[in-house]
Order: structure tokens, then sequence, then C-alpha cells
């Protein structure tokens, strides 16, 4: 049976992964960016990794820019997500980065 909370937290979370595709749309000149820089399968399940006591992690649960920067070093050091990144030509980290300015912009 779902909670309340995880009803919620699923609530924000879409959201949010609303909220930061608008803001590509909106910061990117690629038609494509929006497509290419909210899929986050792959950082996800190296989030997972990160916090193993939560199988439902999702980049979309992050919304302090501060310590998402945090997890962005993490994420730098897990070789899991190194080699995601390399056979990706850069994209996971390009995406995470993306996500950084979103949160940084929603500060303003």
């Amino acid at each position: 049976m779902v909670t309340m909370a995880e009803m919620n937290n699923k609530m924000d979370r879409n959201t949010q992964k609303e909220l930061y595709i608008e803001f590509l749309k909106k910061c990117t000149r690629n038609p494509n960016s929006a497509k290419n820089y909210s899929d986050f399968y792959r950082v996800n399940e190296c989030l997972k990794i990160l916090f193993q006591d939560n199988e439902d992690i999702s980049i979309f649960d992050f919304y302090d820019a501060e310590e998402f920067n945090n997890i962005i070093a993490r994420l730098n050091t897990l070789p899991k997500y190194i080699e995601y990144n390399e056979k990706g030509k850069n994209q996971y980290s390009n995406a995470v980065a993306f996500y950084l300015c979103f949160l940084n912009a929603k500060r303003l």
C-alpha cells in the first residue's frame, strides 16, 4: 500500500521534473535538450548506490543547490557513474550540471 507521504513525494517529484523541462526549453538552444537532459535513469541508478537505504530515490528529490552540489561531488567519485559518463561522452555530467543550474535559478 502506498502511503500519503509517498504519493506527495511523487507529486512533488513530477512537479519538479515539469519545471526542469520548462527550464531546459527556455534556457537551451537545442530542441532536443529537454529530452536529452531530463532522462536521469542512469544517474538515478547511481544515486541508489549512494543512498542504499532509499530504493526509490530520484534526482528530482533534490531541491537545494548546495546539497545537490555535494551529491555531484560524490557521483564524480563513483566508478559506475564515471563509467556511464565516459560511455555517454559526458551526457550524464552535462545533464547533472543543467539540473544544478536549474536549482540555482530557482533560488533567485
